[in-house]
């Protein structure tokens, strides 16, 4: 479900080259390439709809092993290919386990349901805003911010 959102914002949001309407994670794609910017690479966006973390981005991976190659599908329904896993460290208190390597993304997307469940925590979305808090401690362990139609990990 994400995927078409992202393509939708893509095509009226970002002029490459006018730097006003460029934000952390912006793309372009004009006439078939598509342009990243540099902190787009380390930039997550919050995902309620898939079941796994995925980056596009093997530096993103540290540990990072070379899987059975495997099929998933993007929520347009297009098979996309999984090349490897690995364990990132978004911040000293968010630790992902198993973040598929699919290359064929251009974004990094952050399981709402992986993560509420390996790490036991709950998220709790504001109209501007989002927290991950730890179910028993009730410490605040990520939060990030609405930009468009996307929440983004800070």
């Amino acid at each position: 479900m994400i995927l078409p959102l992202i393509a939708d914002s893509q095509k009226s949001a970002v002029n490459p080259v006018d730097p006003a309407t460029r934000t952390q994670a912006s793309i372009a794609t004009t006439k078939g390439s598509t342009f990243h910017t540099s902190s787009q690479k380390s930039t997550w966006i919050i995902d309620s709809g898939d079941t796994n973390h995925m980056t596009f981005d093997p530096g993103q991976l540290i540990s990072r092993k070379s899987s059975t190659p495997s099929i998933v599908s993007n929520a347009n329904g297009t098979p996309s290919p999984v090349v490897g896993e690995g364990f990132q460290s978004l911040s000293t208190s968010l630790h992902l386990d198993f973040v598929l390597l699919n290359p064929s993304l251009d974004h990094n997307l952050l399981s709402v349901a992986q993560l509420t469940t390996t790490l036991g925590c709950t998220v709790t979305f504001w109209p501007n805003h989002y927290v991950f808090q730890n179910i028993i401690t009730g410490k605040t362990i990520g939060c990030g911010t609405q930009r468009g139609k996307f929440y983004y990990m800070d």
